[in-house]
């Protein structure tokens, strides 16, 4: 992030996510898009974790994949 930047912080009712499923996806933003204003390859997971009340039961992690990653 950077500096100065701003982290937004969202939180779910159980009932909102009660339906919602582990996944995979990507998106190829070849002109950039929201994450960046160059090509990028953006590979996202969400994670279920039933037991983990308190904090929410899903994780979604995202790898931003471009030129300078290699």
């Amino acid at each position: 992030m950077n500096e100065g930047g701003v982290f937004i912080f969202d939180v779910f009712t159980e009932e909102l996510v009660k339906d919602k499923q582990e996944e995979k996806d990507w998106d190829y933003a070849s002109q950039g898009g929201f994450w960046s204003q160059n090509e990028y390859l953006l590979l996202n997971q969400t994670f279920h974790y039933p037991k983990n009340k308190a904090l929410g039961n899903f994780q979604n992690e995202g790898n931003l994949v471009n030129k300078r990653s290699f």
